[in-house]
């Protein structure tokens, strides 16, 4: 799958949304494999489906009171056919139309509209942060970009840019954050080969941001983040097989400081693809 669909699918099981222990990552073997991986987008062609399973485990603290949930979700990404000479996606939820996406003959996504129905702000601002997150200039070096084994590749990123308009930078000036992606080899994986793209984010200590969120009434600073997360992907069509994202982030309101941490483990179920 391309980075920037997998950007999208991560935004949109974020905007759609019993207690246990978060799921443990999977176990991936090492195999014998290239020593070099090129990155390159997943092809879209009419009559293709990806389904995924996506399990998320959430564990919030709010001082000695820890709350903890876990859900299930079943993301589908179907070709449609053509549209203005690209591939019209469509992405789905449960049975539920989220977006649609377009994407070219080079798997880019070039457009995107949001088929959630609700407030107009709210959809528009789903709109323009999901397609300035996929078409981020900073990971557009990424694409087609080959990778020698662990040797990680960092760029520095704003987050008020790439999470805009969620959050707002309260420094000036903004110090950066610094995005990291390592091909770890090829791996074997629930009995399949894959090959592993591990990947980092976290957020500079000297950094301060607000929260936007439309009908937010207090204050919430973010003043840490962190984002770790494993991807197998099929070694030569590129599609994601399956992914293991770890998220934890603190914030400050009202005086009071608390954590989140989000598991999420998303996993390609073939019966009900079509590849």
């Amino acid at each position: 799958m391309t980075r920037s669909a997998s950007l999208l699918l991560v935004a949109l099981v974020l905007t759609s949304a019993c207690a246990s222990a978060p799921p443990a990552p999977p176990l991936a073997e090492s195999v014998q494999g290239p020593e070099e991986f090129q990155l390159s987008p997943f092809r879209w062609i009419e009559g293709v489906r990806l389904s995924y399973i996506v399990e998320t485990f959430e564990e919030t603290a709010f001082g000695e009171r820890v709350e903890s949930k876990r859900s299930r979700q079943v993301i589908q990404m179907s070709a449609l056919g053509k549209a203005r000479g690209m591939t019209r996606v469509r992405f789905s939820s449960d049975n539920t139309s989220i977006a649609e996406g377009l994407f070219d003959q080079n798997g880019r996504l070039k457009d995107v509209a949001i088929l959630l129905k609700g407030p107009e702000s709210v959809v528009k601002m789903l709109n323009g942060m999901i397609t300035r997150m996929v078409q981020h200039p900073q990971f557009a070096q990424f694409e087609n970009a080959v990778l020698k084994i662990n040797e990680r590749v960092t760029t520095e990123v704003l987050l008020s840019e790439f999470l805009a308009p969620l959050i707002t930078t309260a420094e000036s000036p903004e110090p950066t954050t610094a995005f990291s992606l390592t091909y770890t080899g090829h791996k074997r994986v629930k009995s399949v080969m894959a090959a592993e793209l591990r990947s980092s984010l976290t957020m500079s200590p000297k950094g301060t941001y607000l929260m936007s969120l439309p009908g937010l009434k207090n204050r919430v600073e973010v003043n840490s983040m962190n984002l770790e997360s494993t991807e197998w992907v099929d070694p030569s069509r590129r599609y994601l097989m399956l992914k293991y994202e770890v998220v934890t982030m603190g914030f400050v309101t009202s005086g009071k400081t608390f954590f989140s941490r989000q598991v999420t483990v998303t996993t390609l179920d073939r019966s009900a693809s079509r590849i």
